[in-house]
């Protein structure tokens, strides 16, 4: 997939209280071209900063931290109608807990996940990822409707790629109509 345009507008916050890991991925930001980055090194820090400056528009947060932890920090921020819009990717050190975390995350509408270390490539890549999904919005349900196995295959991949996550197919309208005539209802 080609990478999007780099957006002059995007204002990355990154929330670590590792000083050398909230840097890196601040040296990565930069090297990718995004030139407006902040720092914090805990989640209440972060939270006054976004209160400071509305700019900020895309949060790249680890989840263990003092004061307000990752989790704590998305829902400040997705639970808030003046923040909502606030793209949100949480990144973690591995662990066997992971599962749980991922879907703590989920549950509270984190726009992407990562596992630390990562590289330049896999953080911009993420980001290329999360800014498609999100500009997508949430949506529940998607229906495809095409005779043909190979297109309808494509399509789904494409849509799941993504970020839909409920893609139903039917090789004709006719049932396709009767499925969201159901659900409807």
């Amino acid at each position: 997939m080609a990478a999007p345009t780099l957006n002059a507008s995007m204002h990355f916050m990154v929330v670590d209280d590792d000083y050398e890991s909230c840097g890196t991925i601040a040296e990565y930001l930069r090297a990718a071209g995004y030139s407006k980055v902040t720092l914090a090194y805990d989640g209440l820090e972060a939270l006054h900063k976004l209160d400071q400056d509305p700019s900020i528009n895309f949060v790249i947060s680890d989840w263990v931290m003092p004061h307000l932890n990752g989790l704590q920090l998305l829902q400040g921020v997705k639970l808030d109608p003046a923040r909502a819009h606030i793209t949100f990717l949480v990144i973690s050190n591995p662990s066997e807990i992971e599962v749980e975390k991922v879907m703590k995350a989920a549950e509270n509408l984190v726009d992407g996940y990562m596992i630390k270390p990562f590289r330049l490539h896999d953080l911009v890549e993420k980001i290329q990822e999360v800014r498609i999904r999100a500009s997508c919005g949430t949506q529940p349900r998607i229906v495809v409707i095409d005779d043909d196995p190979g297109a309808q295959a494509t399509i789904v991949e494409f849509l799941q790629e993504i970020g839909f996550r409920e893609v139903r197919t039917f090789s004709s309208a006719v049932s396709g109509l009767k499925y969201l005539h159901k659900k409807r209802v």
